[in-house]
């Protein structure tokens, strides 16, 4: 298996009422320090690295910084290495803007989507600039709930829409660093191909998804 394969997915694998409803609950009362996350990342069960996600309000705004480092190796040789950094800006509960930067093995990807009135600008270091008038568009990021309420998604690596469909699944049982919680599945298809939890308060607590006969799992720390 080539390591080169894991590019992309590695960071797509790598965001109203209650989950019991046909929606997602509101992010809104997500922020602050309980709803900080800190994820391992597990490939075929072998601890590979993590993703963490630190949330702050500043008056109306929220501020979310994400920080994902993964690193593949044989013994104490690394011969696969993945970080990407990323600043998200929300205010009254919209989306405002997100800022990334990715060293995906020595390829590097900048990208900016800023919303502007009725559309949201992205700029990218690799692709063509655009703008889209789809202001339901939320960014890769996952710890929205909301995130499985939309058929479209910003890749917050290289700035592509990503298409997608969701089916509902159950409430599971799911392992945590902190113990046991309920969460219900939700798996992703399309663009994407991942599977996501959330707890009955709208936490994320868990990602999944297959490759190329891997298997790689975020687990709550």
């Amino acid at each position: 298996m080539s390591l080169k394969m894991h590019r992309r997915t590695l960071l797509l694998g790598l965001a109203g009422t209650a989950l019991t409803s046909g929606t997602s609950p509101t992010w809104a009362g997500l922020t602050g320090a309980e709803a900080d996350r800190d994820f391992a990342v597990f490939r075929n069960g072998d601890p590979i690295g993590h993703h963490r996600i630190d949330m702050r309000t500043e008056g109306d705004r929220t501020i979310v910084d994400i920080d994902i480092l993964l690193e593949v190796g044989l013994g104490p040789l690394v011969l696969y290495r993945y970080h990407h950094k990323n600043r998200e800006i929300w205010q009254d509960g919209a989306f405002q803007s997100f800022e990334s930067e990715t060293d995906d093995d020595g390829d590097a990807y900048r990208v900016r989507a800023v919303r502007q009135g009725s559309e949201i600008l992205i700029a990218r270091n690799r692709g063509d600039n655009y703008a889209t008038g789809d202001l339901s568009l939320l960014p890769t990021t996952y710890w929205n709930p909301a995130t499985v309420d939309r058929p479209r998604l910003i890749n917050t690596q290289d700035g592509e829409i990503a298409e997608v469909r969701v089916d509902r699944g159950g409430w599971q049982t799911v392992d945590t660093g902190a113990g046991q919680v309920e969460a219900r599945r939700f798996d992703v298809d399309g663009d994407l191909k991942l599977s996501l939890w959330y707890d009955r308060d709208g936490h994320w607590v868990k990602l999944a998804f297959p490759l190329k006969g891997d298997s790689f799992e975020y687990q709550l720390a």
